[in-house]
């Protein structure tokens, strides 16, 4: 039913006469090894589909029928589908082909529906050695997710763009991932990420920066190209290993804000990122050390914000990133108070969480259902002893009674349970400071 396969003349009719002697009798032999057994694989499988498709006589003649072409199209699919497999899982040559290197899969068995035949696949081939010649055009590249493994990448068809029409030389294999790629592009494609960006509505404390009216739009253009020039001074400073100005951020946010609220593009993501978070580190200090940074006329947060807006940061991604910073700093705080009650220094204690109550105050970016807050909580709770959480509570409280509650959370506390006992302490020693739990 299949004729033998004649690995030798086919390697001499594509590359000449010069491959055989690249190729060592082991390696060939291991590919006819290979190829036989895949032949069995692939004809017990098909007369399995046969025979479950002619058992079933209740079924109309055009159902059978239909049944069957389905089982050879599968099978047809499945090899196609084989020569795409992981190259750790194929049987691999590397062998010298016009003075260059080619690694991938040699062959490609298809079937069709008159007989089972093999043929050599020029798509293969056009893999294996890269040339223009065989299968279809495209390039090699190194992709870094794959460890710097060198793949193939067909180019793109555009003989006929947006006509509907499929290549002529399309595969099945190829359509049965043209689908799923399209069925996936409909699912969360078609501006899904603007529909979610779009869909976001931020937290009530987000406060969205104003905008200054623009008399016209060449006054719009010409106070974006200003903005659009403190932009690239911010991010050559980092080029001269310079940390980004507070200035410079406070001069960016008035000139965006001056220009009816321009939204800039920053030349990389990551730069987007570190000017944000340059304008948030300048945020929590502010918070932190009271009259030490100066924010100009803006609050902590709207400078976070406005920031957010001047760089194009998506606002789902600003307010993470603002509750990350925040709950880092609270960690902070309660650290060094508890460092603090080590040593004996109570003063050093109640400084931080001095701190502490200022930087929830003046940025109330987190709550009980923030996970931010469950994550310090669990962090605290695995090394500092109950005793010692309590006694940091029981100086909270009477520092800032209004953030106990979510000091408590802080410090993996239930508030219904730890905030009563507090109470209870501070009224025995009539509000007096600074004592044990």
């Amino acid at each position: 039913m299949y004729s033998h396969l004649n690995l030798s003349a086919w390697s001499r009719s594509v590359w000449g006469a010069g491959y055989e002697r690249a190729l060592p009798s082991s390696a060939t032999r291991l590919i006819r090894s290979r190829s036989l057994q895949t032949i069995g694989e692939l004809r017990r499988q098909l007369a399995g589909e046969r025979r479950r498709a002619d058992l079933e006589p209740s079924l109309p003649i055009e159902a059978n029928l239909a049944r069957r072409n389905a089982a050879e199209q599968q099978a047809r699919v499945a090899v196609l589908h084989q020569s795409l497999r992981r190259a750790d899982e194929d049987a691999l040559l590397t062998v010298r082909v016009l003075s260059a290197s080619a690694t991938g899969p040699l062959l490609l068995a298809s079937i069709n529906g008159r007989g089972s035949r093999w043929a050599w696949s020029t798509d293969a081939v056009g893999r294996l050695t890269g040339r223009r010649g065989f299968g279809r055009r495209g390039r090699w590249v190194y992709d870094r997710s794959l460890g710097g493994k060198k793949v193939w990448v067909p180019a793109e068809e555009d003989d006929h763009p947006g006509d509907g029409q499929l290549p002529a030389g399309m595969s099945d294999s190829d359509f049965d991932a043209l689908t799923t790629v399209a069925a996936s592009k409909a699912a969360v494609g078609g501006g899904g990420a603007a529909a979610a960006a779009a869909q976001y509505e931020p937290p009530a404390w987000w406060e969205r920066p104003g905008v200054l009216p623009v008399s016209g739009e060449a006054e719009r253009t010409r106070r974006r190209s200003e903005a659009e020039r403190i932009l690239r001074r911010i991010e050559q400073s980092k080029n001269r290993g310079e940390d980004y100005a507070l200035s410079d951020i406070l001069a960016l946010r008035a000139a965006c804000m001056a220009a009816g609220g321009a939204s800039l593009e920053t030349r990389t993501v990551g730069g987007r990122d570190a000017i944000y978070r340059a304008a948030v580190d300048a945020a929590v200090r502010a918070c932190l050390e009271p009259g030490a940074v100066d924010l100009g006329d803006y609050s902590p947060v709207k400078l976070a914000a406005g920031v957010a807006s001047d760089v194009g940061l998506p606002e789902r991604r600003a307010v993470d990133a603002l509750r990350g910073a925040v709950a880092g700093a609270c960690r902070g705080r309660v650290v060094e108070a508890i460092a603090s009650l080590d040593k004996g220094d109570d003063m050093g204690a109640l400084t931080a969480l001095g701190q502490l109550s200022s930087l929830l105050t003046r940025m109330p970016v987190l709550d009980e259902s923030t996970p931010e807050v469950g994550l310090v909580a669990g962090e605290l709770n695995s090394w500092a002893p109950v005793a010692v959480r309590e006694k940091i509570l029981l100086l909270m409280a009477q520092i800032d009674e209004g953030s106990a509650e979510l000091t408590a959370r802080l410090l993996d506390f239930r508030p219904d349970d730890a905030l009563p006992r507090v109470r209870a302490a501070l009224d025995a020693r009539g509000g007096g400071g600074g004592g044990g739990a």
